[in-house]
């Protein structure tokens, strides 16, 4: 069994030894000593002892110290492996599932759509005379399928927007026609209910965003048809919109139904989430459209939100750049540099960019979303160093110091920011990060592209090397708002 030392045993043993030094002091080995040489020489005895001692003492202390901080020190190394470890584990879960929802949604569109083909066949073909519960049963079967139909095509739209795949075409589009196409497109639906539309935004005076008009489309529908869908009996729907001061247009669509719990909110865009807390309402649906809605908006610099209260229905806001907005940067293939890696990086950081422009010095969590973009920007720059390494490009040290520079800057406006909270701080800070970044990608970032080509696994396992692997450490909280 080894000597176990604790700073108890250890002070109890020195005073031990010196309560032994202070009975063999200089009086007492003179008076012990018959002559002068051996005096001398229990002097030197007692000198060494003393060093031992002391030294024995000290070793057994720092010893066990030295042994408590490698115990913690593996201790705190086994949890950051775990958690490494879960964190890869997680990444792969959720490609695996993006994989998984892309491939079997191609596996079912195809047969679903030979069924809903031919019981449209059956419907239209004048030598079938089905019977009114053969036709009753057709009906059942192109409702279920147009419905599955409708589950799988959106679940590929949330497989394209993950995988990065989705291919935006900006343009400035009319608002007003926009809604007003939507509120036409919902109108069969909400017949069935008997729900009106109030609508007073569109006849207004015309309102220009800068978007995609076929993703704002998509918006609107699925927040009209969950307005429908959780809606009561003769309800309503009101649309209303109003500018923001940062350059935003919000888009409100409120309904009549009986609202959503506050425990419950905060799911409200989570996959497949449903509130079917009343089995009169929303019996279909499919628990997608408001999750393909909310990275719909990120992907377009937008954000998204509700505010509800139990029992008196729930308002869906949408807000969108104004197209005379020039302070946000919405992500296209026009700047895709070609390294898959880090084409994601450069999508976190227009994401987590837009999530700037979209605060004011007065907001809680700004301090936050600035932290999550000084630390994933510091990220990519070590991420896309190590790729420019293992590519061999050969303007590397070039590039490294840019990325001083550029950092340098960064902090410059950090600090005057941390220094004075003001809007005109947070301006600056906004307008130096979508200028460095935008033209960081197109005239740095791009020079490296053709070096990088047909290397991405040996990208991967250098930056797993180096533990740079994930896309989305500092940015996990994308669907906060």
């Amino acid at each position: 069994m080894k000597t176990q030392f604790s700073p108890i045993r250890i002070a109890a043993v020195y005073a031990f030894f010196g309560v032994i030094w202070i009975l063999f002091s200089d009086a007492t080995l003179h008076a012990l000593a018959q002559n002068s040489e051996l005096e001398s020489y229990l002097q030197t005895v007692k000198g060494w002892a003393f060093i031992f001692i002391t030294a024995g003492l000290v070793y057994g202390l720092t010893h066990q110290m030295a042994k408590a901080l490698n115990n913690k020190i593996a201790a705190q190394k086994h949890a950051e492996e775990q958690l490494q470890a879960a964190l890869i584990e997680a990444e792969r879960a959720n490609q695996a599932k993006s994989e998984f929802l892309a491939s079997m949604s191609h596996e079912l569109r195809t047969p679903l759509n030979a069924v809903i083909g031919f019981a449209q066949l059956m419907q239209l073909d004048p030598n079938i005379q089905p019977s009114s519960t053969q036709h009753q049963n057709l009906e059942y079967i192109l409702e279920g399928g147009n419905q599955l139909l409708e589950l799988v095509n959106k679940i590929l739209d949330l497989a394209r927007i993950e995988a990065a795949q989705l291919d935006l075409h900006l343009n400035n589009v009319n608002a007003n026609e926009i809604v007003t196409q939507c509120v036409h497109m919902t109108a069969s639906l909400r017949a069935l209910r008997n729900i009106k539309v109030i609508d007073h935004f569109s006849s207004g005076a015309p309102v220009f965003l800068f978007t995609d008009p076929m993703f704002f489309k998509q918006i609107l529908i699925n927040i009209l048809f969950n307005a429908v869908e959780y809606n009561k009996e003769n309800g309503a729907i009101i649309i209303e919109g109003r500018m923001l001061d940062y350059g935003y247009l919000r888009l409100s669509i409120t309904d009549t139904g009986d609202g959503i719990a506050e425990i419950d909110q905060p799911g409200v865009f989570d996959l497949f989430r449903r509130l079917d807390t009343d089995p009169m309402i929303a019996k279909d649906g499919t628990g997608v459209g408001l999750t393909v809605s909310k990275m719909l908006v990120d992907r377009l610099a937008g954000r998204i939100g509700l505010k509800s209260e139990q029992g008196s229905g729930a308002t869906f806001w949408v807000d969108l750049p104004l197209s005379e907005n020039d302070d946000v940067l919405i992500w296209t293939n026009a700047i895709r540099v070609g390294v898959d890696i880090l084409d994601k990086d450069h999508q976190v950081l227009v994401t987590l960019l837009n999530r700037i422009m979209l605060r004011t010095a007065d907001d809680a969590d700004v301090d936050d979303v600035i932290t999550q973009l000084l630390d994933y920007t510091h990220y990519h720059f070590n991420r896309e160093e190590a790729i420019l390494r293992t590519a061999k490009f050969p303007g590397l040290q070039t590039h490294c110091a840019l990325h001083k520079r550029l950092i340098r800057d960064l902090n410059f406006h950090h600090q005057a920011w941390l220094h004075q909270r003001s809007q005109k701080n947070l301006i600056e800070l906004r307008k130096f990060m979508k200028g460095w970044l935008f033209n960081h990608i197109l005239n740095e970032d791009k020079k490296y592209a053709s070096f990088a080509k047909g290397k991405d696994l040996e990208f991967y396992q250098t930056l797993k090397d180096l533990g740079l692997e994930k896309d989305h450490v500092f940015a996990k909280s994308f669907n906060s708002v």
